[in-house]
């Protein structure tokens, strides 16, 4: 999936912006998806198919997995010291609950026999028209991307982001942001992301 086991999100990762997704990206991808399982099967590399995994939407019956999979991508990435996790954790279930409820908070889940493998989310944003783009009134920004480690490396994150740039398509979300890591960064620009000029101000809690 991608070349370090480190999550894909990253706080203060630089901020990558897709652009005006359409049909002919997600043809140009499934052409690439055929391309590399041809290449994988005359390498004789041990390529995990699609109908091996079933992804399905995210519930309400689904905060507590979610809320854990924020957590354990935020200890995966480090440099949080484990108060602060803590605090995330509390904070983002009952936000988390509220947004998917009011339904500007969608998500997806990869399961493998029932069991949990990977999930994706994709806030949806009142955003003010602007010269990018002119007659929108929403943003997309996908977060929570996380796999569990001895599943990564198999495309589940990219179909997961895929899944999320389809459904602000579906939507006529012109813009979708994330925020990369390193470990994610070619995967991300290879789905037609790039980088952006945002700047952050961050106040500590304590001010």
């Amino acid at each position: 999936m991608h070349r370090s086991q480190a999550p894909l999100e990253t706080c203060l990762a630089p901020v990558f912006a897709f652009k005006n997704h359409t049909a002919s990206a997600s043809q140009a991808w499934e052409q690439q998806d055929r391309a590399r399982a041809s290449i994988g099967n005359a390498a004789g590399n041990s390529l995990i198919m699609s109908t091996m995994f079933e992804t399905r939407s995210v519930s309400l019956n689904d905060v507590a997995l979610v809320t854990a999979h924020r957590k354990a991508m935020i200890e995966s990435m480090g440099g949080a010291t484990e108060p602060v996790i803590a605090a995330v954790s509390a904070n983002f279930e009952p936000w988390v609950t509220r947004k998917i409820a009011e339904g500007s908070y969608l998500g997806w889940i990869t399961e493998e026999d029932g069991r949990p493998v990977a999930s994706a989310g994709l806030l949806i944003l009142d955003w003010p028209p602007s010269p990018l783009d002119p007659v929108g009134e929403q943003r997309g920004y996908i977060f929570n991307v996380f796999v569990e480690p001895e599943y990564r490396r198999r495309g589940l994150a990219r179909a997961l982001v895929r899944r999320c740039l389809a459904e602000a398509h579906s939507r006529a979300i012109r813009i979708v942001a994330l925020h990369a890591s390193d470990a994610g960064r070619a995967l991300y620009e290879e789905l037609g992301f790039t980088a952006s000029d945002e700047m952050l101000s961050v106040r500590s809690l304590g001010g």
